[in-house]
């Protein structure tokens, strides 16, 4: 602990699907002025029972006392142990920081993009810099067009100057077809090839380089919230529900709407920023694009989004249409990048 002895708690279930309510640390403010010490030499308190409607309980300030010998103890070389039970089967992650810590972890981050961080476990652990995923689904090149299932890695970096990886393998007319996307260094490239061999798009430029930049937004939002804290955002509240961020990358700025549910997770993003590409690659044309998301589940501790959907809102008669559909089949934090 640090030697000011106040600390915030943040308690959130990590599974995001069934909504807990949560059963949280009142017992740590009680345990300050326990009176029973048990063999192995705690202090105890009787349990206690909290709910919330939302998806994660706050204790803003917690005073431990001030540091050196008490009645109790040092509380220099105090350890605290925490007991947390869900009402319901699943994961619970527990976070006690400093205040400062946490408020400047948090620092210029609106209310429900605060609470999102917080329910994906990113609390207390170390920041992200990097994924690596694996993908699954479906995708299809126009509302009438037929359905391709595909796999797919991605591997992402963030920081200064962050890039995107995405090598999908599809099948098109029972050929194999492979598809791969670069954005490094605020420029961005695709690349398909059927059997591994005969180019069927090469596409680069100006509009993909913004469109991209919108793509790795989005994933910074979707798949790794933990890393937006330190992102180049700039935020705007619209509601308890709805925030704006406008992200930077080099000369590319663009905009996006974040929508997020009662339990704190995001429920959609969409933004006017993003180009639609032909089905040659050739031309690009602005569309609304947006990703709702209906699934999350925990995976290696932390609680991320796992279905989701991407679709063009293009204009009558055609329409909003889907033309992807993904699953989040694993995901790997701060890892190596080495996607060729």
């Amino acid at each position: 602990m640090k030697p000011s002895h106040v600390v915030s708690l943040i308690i959130g279930s990590l599974l995001a699907l069934i909504g807990l309510g949560l059963l949280a640390g009142g017992a740590i403010l009680g345990w300050a002025v326990g009176t029973q010490r048990d063999d192995a030499g705690y202090f105890s308190t009787r349990h206690q029972s909290f709910e919330t409607t939302g998806y994660a309980l706050t204790s803003d300030k917690i005073d431990l006392g001030e540091p050196g010998p008490s009645e109790f103890g040092d509380w220099a070389n105090a350890v605290v142990q925490i007991r947390v039970d869900t009402a319901r089967q699943g994961d619970v992650f527990v976070g006690i920081g400093a205040s400062a810590d946490v408020e400047a972890y948090l620092a210029g981050v609106p209310a429900p993009v605060a609470a999102y961080i917080c329910q994906s476990g990113a609390i207390g652990r170390p920041r992200i810099t990097s994924f690596r995923a694996d993908i699954s689904g479906r995708i299809r090149s126009g509302p009438t067009k037929p359905w391709m299932t595909f796999t797919g890695e991605q591997v992402n970096t963030f920081g200064a100057n962050p890039s995107r990886s995405f090598r999908m393998d599809a099948t098109m007319a029972g050929l194999p077809v492979d598809v791969l996307h670069i954005f490094a260094d605020a420029t961005a490239s695709m690349r398909v090839r059927v059997c591994s061999l005969y180019p069927m798009v090469n596409s680069s430029g100006p509009d993909m380089d913004r469109a991209e930049t919108v793509t790795v937004f989005n994933d910074l939002c979707v798949l790794a919230p933990g890393a937006i804290v330190d992102a180049p955002i700039t935020w705007r509240t619209i509601d308890d529900h709805r925030t704006q961020g406008t992200f930077t990358d080099g000369p590319h700025i663009v905009t996006a709407e974040l929508t997020f549910n009662d339990q704190h997770q995001l429920v959609d993003f969409w933004s006017d920023d993003r180009m639609m590409s032909s089905s040659d690659g050739r031309t690009l044309a602005s569309r609304r694009w947006s990703t709702p998301i209906t699934a999350y589940r925990t995976i290696h501790d932390r609680c991320v989004a796992t279905f989701g959907e991407a679709l063009w809102h293009a204009p009558s008669p055609e329409g909003p249409y889907t033309y992807l559909e993904f699953n989040l089949d694993d995901i790997n934090y701060n890892v190596t990048p080495s996607v060729e």
